[in-house]
């Protein structure tokens, strides 16, 4: 149960109303009726609470929870205990977040605006609005209705909110407009000069920051963030963006819709990024580059080109994981490519070489391959590539049929039963010792 000193529960909500919060369906056999009083993890719920499952990781919690009702996918239905209520679903995390705030919905604000704050009298405050001690709202300023403005908060001068805002305490806000619904935790800084100087022998010429920051409705900015303004272009944040605590963006940058930014970022000057960028954290992108739409940077990534759309990102410098970062780097593997010897004939034979990648390459990823299968599935696609080059390779491998005179089961595939027909490679291990892969040979 949430602390309720912070957080205030609403509910009880029946099973029927849950499922229609969450556009969940109601497992046969389930009671509509059922009454569920509040949210919990797997592990601590008990009678009257709802959990979920959106990670194999966790499939013997959910199978041994207490929980009253889950939110879980189809085809983990036959692994929930008998006593739980099914709510099935195909996002069941998205569907938890929609449940969770039925149970603790924002805070209604109460207007009123403190003794304690200063609103210039030629600023524009919206009907509904709460302006709390020490908040400062400037000549020109215009705030939406049903505003939020948090202790100590600053809304300089000219700056305009959309409508059903939050600005938390002492934050600043200075050169910006900002949409509906935006969310600003504490300590953020907005609209402050861009990063912009003429060097010189004679000193660093400040060149004058006269763009603005943008940011577009259901944008939510975490505690201590900094947004610098436009040096003549705007700064852009775009709709439903969400931006983690202590970011650092450049002025000119552009973010597109729906992106992800997490903690520690720094974005340099006049970066464009595309709509659904994910960037992870304390990544560390340079200045003026282009990064496509759905483009995925790694944490500690060093980012220093443009990225083209849908590509996956990491390391610094940051290369292309989607596609050859994924194998075994070339010069961390003698044996992925053949070496040039004195004599005309390759060192490495075909046989040899294309053995040695399949144990070497096997090698790599046996146990983390077999760990996400059994873990979370979904992670494994981020190893396609490490299994083209294997089975790629298994095609020029010395192979034979044979009929199995037991049943077995691979790892990595299904159970096989007597007599069935299966391909053997003469390759029976895997090593990243390129003497052992050789002896094999």
């Amino acid at each position: 149960m949430a602390d309720p000193r912070f957080f205030t529960r609403a509910g009880p909500f029946s099973l029927a109303e849950l499922a229609k919060v969450t556009g969940a369906s109601i497992a046969p056999g389930a009671p509509a009726e059922l009454d569920l009083v509040d949210v919990m993890p797997l592990d601590k719920a008990g009678e009257g609470d709802l959990t979920f499952i959106d990670n194999r990781k966790y499939l013997d919690a959910f199978r041994a929870t207490k929980a009253s009702a889950i939110l879980a996918a189809p085809d983990l239905a036959d692994q929930a205990p008998t006593e739980a209520a099914l709510l099935l679903c195909d996002d069941p995390y998205r569907a938890y977040a929609k449940a969770a705030a039925a149970f603790y919905p924002r805070p209604v604000v109460e207007p009123g605006i403190s003794p304690g704050a200063y609103v210039s009298p030629n600023a524009t405050i919206g009907a509904g609005c709460r302006i709390e001690p020490g908040a400062v709202v400037q000549d020109g300023a215009e705030i939406g209705a049903n505003c939020l403005i948090g202790p100590a908060a600053v809304i300089d001068r000219g700056v305009t909110l959309g409508s059903d805002c939050e600005i938390g305490a002492n934050v600043t806000l200075q050169h910006c407009v900002l949409g509906d619904r935006v969310y600003i935790h504490p300590g953020v800084r907005v609209g402050q000069d861009g990063f912009g100087f003429a060097p010189g022998a004679d000193g660093h010429l400040k060149v004058p920051q006269i763009g603005r920051v943008v940011i577009d409705s259901d944008v939510e900015i975490g505690a201590n963030t900094t947004i610098d303004r436009g040096a003549g272009p705007d700064t852009v944040i775009g709709q439903g963006s969400k931006i983690d605590n202590l970011v650092q963006i450049g002025h000119n940058v552009e973010i597109g819709r729906g992106c992800i930014i997490v903690s520690q970022v720094g974005i340099s000057g006049s970066t464009k990024e595309g709509d659904f960028v994910m960037i992870g954290g304390q990544a560390g992108i340079a200045g003026h580059l282009e990064i496509g739409a759905g483009v995925r940077i790694a944490a500690q990534s060093g980012l220093m080109r443009n990225v083209p759309p849908g590509a996956t990102v990491g390391g610094s410098p940051a290369k292309d994981m989607s596609g050859d970062l994924c194998a075994p780097h070339p010069d961390s593997c003698p044996l992925l490519h053949t070496t040039p010897s004195p004599s005309p004939t390759p060192r490495i034979t075909t046989a040899l070489r294309y053995g040695s990648i399949v144990m070497y390459t096997g090698n790599a990823i046996y146990s983390e391959i077999n760990r996400c299968l059994r873990a979370d599935w979904k992670k494994v696609r981020k190893y396609w590539q490490y299994l083209r080059i294997y089975f790629e390779a298994m095609q020029h491998m010395p192979k034979m049929e044979t009929k199995l005179w037991r049943g077995i089961a691979f790892d990595l595939f299904d159970e096989y039963e007597v007599g069935k027909e299966v391909t053997w490679w003469s390759i029976s291990s895997c090593t990243s010792k390129k003497e052992v892969a050789e002896g094999f040979m």
